[in-house]
């Protein structure tokens, strides 16, 4: 029966409460504008799906309106003679039947109806979002009602007398008072709490926006009600529940209420004065037990606030309570809101969230966030509530400008079908007519003529292949959306134009009108060419080959299915020859493998078993297929000498991962002279290739003349100082250039160049190739642009004073994200008399080279050859003979050379090549002394590559000194590491000898073994980062990260595996299957939390300096096992002491030492912490002092003895009771199981376990160093 029920009340809920309300405060819009919004989401109910004009009127006096009963009125929704003409009773229709009479006002505005009233001609404007509350009403019509309105007709009535929010505050209260309120009712034996209220947006061309609260009141009839207005710099949302809570009726200005407001909660004892103020949510909201119904509004009311304002940081998984405020009933939105930003909130399903509903298995293979409502099955459960939904039949934003005419500052902003899937045409509040289109739509007639079918039907067709359907859609649909938010603009500036009222109305709605129509049409000719191309499973884009594709289903979804494990041996089973015939002929081959792989790889088994692993393969058999082979695990009994080969495997262990991290990081079979071997062809000799002394001197003194010629044409009056040293960081802005002005600029920097630099990839290399384009500057309008730079010397000695090598690496930002980011290496020239910096980015194994012409011995002018001279591919060509000077080393590679063993990112063939133009600017010798006699203060230039039509400016100035002294401290770092690391290892084996037996192990946190592993993991990662970053330090870092690796994932693991095994010793010998689940228990829960701590890291750096703490905690869970079990002497003390010290040199470095390898790199700021160093010392040493103090005193030793639980007592005196049984079962003489040696009795010197089993004292203590157990029965033994 509680399925039935909780099944009963998910149904109701998602018939009846739908709505979202969101209300924005003048001052929190980007126009002054205030704004409700609504989601009418009951799409169950066989709703009207009009929106009526409703004409303004004059009534004759003593005329009466009547009153009707909206609920459950399917279509149409009233057929009445006072309500227009789209109300009006068409052929053989009669009248709707009156629920009753109030007296008529003389005149009554025009507006905007559909299931609630929507906006009048004033801009009042309003909408609905239905709640629970703790009474019931039920209308005339029944026998055992006694209420006149619901909702529905006093918004209409609202919306018809009233201007302003306030006047239709009070009006809706005062006539529900007096002639009373119900709501969606139910049955009278089982009343619909669940939607049995009302709540309202309501705002005003005043400026003010309200939300507005109603239920039924005693004796279930007349009302109690309650409005608060939303500050003007806020937002408010209502989700189906009440979120008013106190209410200062003496403001006013922001208060309003019935008078019975909280005298009927204290009549019905809801609630107490004595307990605080009044709270209207608390007193009369209503919810069912479970996450159901907090989850159901609280969750949208988290979105839309986070979405509004994230860096509030709310808490999504509160839900909303009527006890508690879990939610502000306003917040202040971090930006200005428009009607753009709620239509886009009432599009969404949590996307990009861990409620996203295009993520989870529910969503299917192709991501669909629909969750179809209807019968459970008698399955309890739950989905999550999107705002937008597949059952939405409309939603709409409304927005008033009082600072504007009526007919164009009030605009409903009208979506049909679910908002995911449909744009927001605008209507004036004014205007007398809709589209035929949107009076035509029925849901139970398909019609392309009708306006709601035209999204309803995309929206389901999206469905068959959300994620791939929709995309198309959502393109589209913003393209529209686009045009209708510039359409109300221009409208609005036209219209401010027209004098006439009458003829601005005409004109607003003709424009309008015409867009709806549109847009319709629009929808249409979109839902069939996607019936097209979505069709049958396949992606047809037109009628010739290769234009249809199959995309097939994705892979996690085929392995959740039988798709993988199809045909099963009971679905297929082939004759035999068939098998032979199919079955290509194996070799029968047997592999035992014995248990030290098991203990290399980590799989510690039973101590007391040896565990063979035999594979064996023959014709047609396979591991999971038919046939013979397979896997076998065979055990067998070698107690006698498990503990040598414990050792044996231990010791192997560390030989085996010392020899592999050596043999990876430093083996190199290729020496110096092979290396230096492999240059190319072409070039035999060093330039300037030549035996001859004096014509090298001559070859080296033309081209020092050359470059004298160069300067003297960049710089003619000489002003230009020669740059000594380039070498340094350089930080500064990039931003993009056009292609044409990049190579205007590229074709002036070419003119009066003599000595042109040139790239030359050794291997086959298209420089100009297309690339893999995902790089910073093919999206972001600029940002930073990091220069890390390195001089060294040309191979040829004469020339160093004029020319340079240069090597270093570019690190490029977005301005408008800090993930953003694209790094390259780059190598290149710097001519020091020239000033001028060429640098070569992501061209693999390549060199540097400078091409001159040969002409020797000088021209007159050999400017005018090499003005006359073009680039070609990158390359010079002149028309002379030309020489070049190899400036970077012989055969060298900035990504193969022996400093750079790792490649990052993608592959560099792969990715966009670039060439670096840039001039330096040198600093004032007469001015400020120069830092650290660095001669170059700026760099600025063009950056560009042809490859991926990327082009920018780049102007960078001196930051940082040279990166030596940063790779010198990070080398002396990383080798105290890596000593730090194996002198960990050598604990870690120490450590788990001692904890070989079960005794031992089962006395160790795993806590506090897991936290170190955990740390030890983080140590690997940021180690193997930052080698990878900086590349001339990669082999250092990397034996620090693989040290740290074999530390967590073999040691630490396996002592983890001990412990747990320790712990669970029958789960280990009840076969593999179980001992297989205890293992995948054990590493889940390890790796869950090494990924929860990287995310609290990623998220949680403000607050660093506490995670650390947290870290160098690791103690504290052993101190606390201790105390709980009583465990002595847990750990070997050489091993604490030199666990603490060897870990707490990382964080007393990089907090206490100013000038650590971190403080080198001006990219980086760190501020030293002293105080940081104090309080881990004392922290670890603490703990340190209480393990120690727990094994000379006691574990329990600090805590009160009346706190303490009674502890056996193993030397208790045997009574004469007890004796006389003990002698009766073994005789006269008694002895000890372990020893086989009578126990003297009359001596005392014997223990008694729990289960009155007697051994000598010595025996039992030496047993229980390897189980707790008892010898002869097997019961557990408690600590002595």
């Amino acid at each position: 029966m509680m399925h039935w029920t909780t099944a009963l009340v998910l149904i109701i809920l998602a018939i009846t409460e739908a709505c979202t309300v969101i209300g924005v405060g003048k001052a929190a819009t980007v126009d002054g504008s205030v704004l409700v919004s609504h989601t009418n989401d009951a799409g169950l109910n066989p709703a009207d799906l009009r929106m009526v004009r409703v004409p303004a009127m004059n009534h004759s006096e003593g005329s009466m309106r009547p009153i009707y009963n909206f609920q459950r009125n399917g279509y149409p929704r009233v057929r009445s003679k006072d309500r227009g003409p789209q109300y009006e009773p068409e052929a053989n229709e009669s009248l709707t039947p009156v629920l009753g009479y109030i007296p008529q006002v003389p005149f009554t505005y025009g507006y905007f109806d559909h299931d609630y009233g929507m906006i009048n001609d004033n801009q009042l404007s309003i909408a609905e979002s239905t709640c629970a509350a703790k009474t019931v009403g039920w209308p005339k019509s029944l026998h055992y009602g006694h209420n006149l309105f619901q909702i529905e007709e006093l918004s209409k009535i609202a919306l018809e007398r009233c201007n302003s929010a306030r006047c239709a505050i009070q009006l809706m209260g005062n006539l529900a008072v007096e002639h009373g309120f119900f709501g969606e009712y139910g049955k009278n034996q089982r009343p619909n709490y669940g939607s049995s209220s009302e709540a309202l947006g309501i705002s005003d061309k005043y400026g003010e926006t309200w939300i507005f609260h109603m239920l039924t009141g005693a004796d279930n009839t007349s009302a109690v009600w309650a409005a608060q207005r939303v500050p003007d710099t806020n937002i408010a949302v209502v989700a189906n529940s009440f979120v008013i809570r106190t209410l200062n009726l003496s403001d006013t200005e922001n208060y309003m209420a019935s008078e019975n407001v909280e005298s009927f909660a204290r009549d019905m004892g809801w609630y107490n004065p004595a307990e605080g103020p009044f709270d209207f949510a608390a007193a009369y909201s209503w919810a069912k037990p479970g996450p159901s119904k907090p989850l159901y509004g609280g969750r949208r009311i988290w979105r839309i606030y986070d979405v509004c304002a994230p860096s509030l940081l709310l808490d999504s998984t509160l839900g909303q309570h009527p006890e508690v405020e879990t939610y502000p009933f306003s917040i202040k939105p971090d930006r200005l809101l428009a009607p753009r930003d709620l239509m886009e909130i009432m599009r969404d399903h949590y996307e990009g969230t861990k409620y996203d509903m295009t993520k989870e298995v529910a969503a299917g293979p192709f991501g669909n966030p629909i969750r179809f409502g209807g019968s459970t099955k008698n399955v309890t459960g739950g989905w999550e509530r999107s705002i937008s939904m597949h059952r939405t039949t409309h939603s709409f934003v409304l927005q008033a400008r009082g600072n504007l005419p009526d007919e164009i500052g009030g605009i409903a902003w009208y979506s049909l079908g679910a908002p995911h899937g449909s744009v927001y045409a605008p209507f004036s509040c004014a205007q007398s007519t809709v589209p035929a289109s949107y009076l035509s739509s029925r849901k139970n007639k398909f019609d392309t003529n009708a306006a709601w079918w035209a999204f309803e039907f995309l929206n389901n067709w999206s469905m068959l292949r959300y994620n791939l359907i929709h995309a198309d859609v959502k393109k589209v649909m913003n393209e529209i959306q686009d045009e209708a938010i510039a359409l109300e603009v221009s409208t609005r500036e036209q219209a401010m134009q027209i004098t006439n009222p009458p003829e601005r109305i005409s004109f607003i709605e003709s424009r309008y009108n015409a867009f709806a129509q549109r847009m319709v049409d629009r929808w249409w000719q979109l839902a069939f060419s996607l019936i097209v191309k979505f069709s049958d499973g396949y992606i047809i884009h037109g009628d010739r080959a290769g234009d249809m594709k199959a995309p097939g289903y994705p892979a996690w979804w085929l392995q959740s299915t039988n798709f993988g494990t199809w045909p099963t041996s009971d679905a297929y089973n082939p004759p035999a020859k068939i098998i032979t015939l199919q079955t290509p002929p194996h070799h029968s081959i047997t592999l035992w493998v014995v248990s030290a792989f098991f203990a290399i790889a980590g799989e510690e088994m039973d101590n007391r078993d040896g565990v063979v692993l035999m594979y064996t393969a023959s014709p047609g058999g396979t591991i999971n297929g038919p046939g013979p082979g397979g896997m076998i695990l065979i055990g067998r009994d070698d107690q006698e000498y498990q503990m040598d080969m414990q050792r044996g495997r231990l010791q192997r262990l560390l030989t085996t991962t010392i020899f592999v991290c050596f043999f990876i990081l430093f083996l190199d079979g290729t020496n110096r002279s092979q290396r230096l071997s492999k240059k190319t062809s072409h070039q035999n000799t060093q330039w300037p290739y030549t035996d001859n002394d004096t014509e090298r001197l001559n070859q080296i003194q033309y081209f020092k003349h050359l470059l004298d010629i160069e300067r003297s044409h960049f710089h003619p009056l000489g002003h230009m100082n020669k740059s000594e040293n380039v070498s340094g960081i350089y930080s500064g802005l990039w931003a993009p250039l056009q292609p044409k002005n990049y190579k205007a600029q590229v074709a002036a920097n070419e003119i009066g160049r003599v000595v042109h630099p040139q790239i030359q990839p050794y291997a086959d290399y298209d420089v100009n190739a297309n690339r893999f384009n995902s790089d910073v500057a093919s999206f972001s309008p600029g940002g930073v642009f990091w220069l890390v730079l390195s001089t060294k010397p040309t191979p040829v000695a004469e020339c160093n004073d004029d020319v340079a090598y240069v090597t270093g690496q570019v690190i490029m930002h977005d301005k408008q994200s800090t993930l953003a980011i694209t790094m390259f290496n780059v190598q290149g020239i710097f001519l020091r008399k020239v000033g001028r910096l060429t640098l070569y980015g992501n061209i693999p194994d390549a060199r540097v080279e400078l091409v001159y012409p040969t002409t020797y011995p000088p021209r007159a002018n050999p400017v005018t050859s090499i003005v006359n001279s073009t680039v070609q591919n990158g390359s010079l060509a002149v028309d002379d003979e030309q020489m070049h000077f190899e400036v970077s080393p012989p055969r060298y590679s900035i990504y193969g050379s022996q400093q750079q063993r790792l490649r990052t990112g993608q592959s560099l063939v792969d990715q966009c090549s670039y060439t670096l133009d840039m001039n330096v600017e040198t600093p004032d010798k007469t001015s400020a002394p120069m830092v650290h006699m660095h001669s170059v203060a700026a760099l600025g230039g063009i950056v560009g590559s042809e490859a991926c039509q990327l082009y920018w400016s780049a102007n960078v100035t001196y930051v940082g000194e040279n990166f030596d002294q940063f790779f010198s401290k990070a080398s002396h770092y990383a080798i105290i590491m890596a000593i730090l690391a194996m002198f960990q290892i050598y604990l870690l084996l120490r450590q788990l000898q001692i904890s070989s037996t079960q005794a031992m192990a089962a006395k160790v946190s795993l806590l506090t073994i897991g936290a170190q592993a955990i740390v030890d993991s983080y140590l690997c990662l940021a180690h193997l980062t930052i080698g990878i970053v900086a590349q001339q330090i990669f082999t250092l870092f990397a034996t620090v990260s693989f040290f740290e690796l074999i530390i967590f994932s073999i040691f630490e693991m396996r002592y983890l595996l001990v412990i747990w095994k320790a712990r669970r010793p029958q789960n280990f010998t009840q076969g593999w299957l179980l001992m297989r689940r205890e293992l995948t228990t054990l590493y889940s829960r390890f790796y869950i939390s090494l990924l929860t701590g990287l995310c609290l890291i990623y998220y949680g750096w403000h607050y660093i300096n506490y995670l650390v703490f947290i870290a160098f905690s690791f103690w504290v869970p052993q101190i606390i096992h201790n105390a709980h079990c009583e465990v002595r002497n847990p750990f070997d003390f050489v091993y604490v002491l030199g666990m603490s010290i060897t870990r707490l040199f990382l964080p007393l470095y990089l907090y206490g030492c100013p000038k650590n390898f971190l403080s080198a790199l001006p990219v980086y700021q760190q501020q030293m912490q002293p105080e940081m160093c104090y309080l881990l010392i004392g922290w670890v040493s603490f703990q340190i002092v209480m393990l120690y103090l727990q094994q000379r005193c006691g574990p329990r030793f600090f805590v009160p003895a009346r706190f303490l639980p009674v502890k056996y007592n193993y030397e208790r005196r045997i009574d004469a009771d007890q004796m006389s049984l003990l002698r009766a079962n073994q005789g006269d003489e008694i002895d000890c199981v372990i020893c086989m040696v009578e126990l003297d009795i009359d001596a005392r010197d014997y223990m008694i376990a729990p289960c009155d089993h007697i051994f000598h004292r010595p025996c039992l203590q030496e047993w229980m160093q390897v189980k707790m157990e008892c010898p002869t029965c097997r019961c557990a033994l408690p600590e002595p």
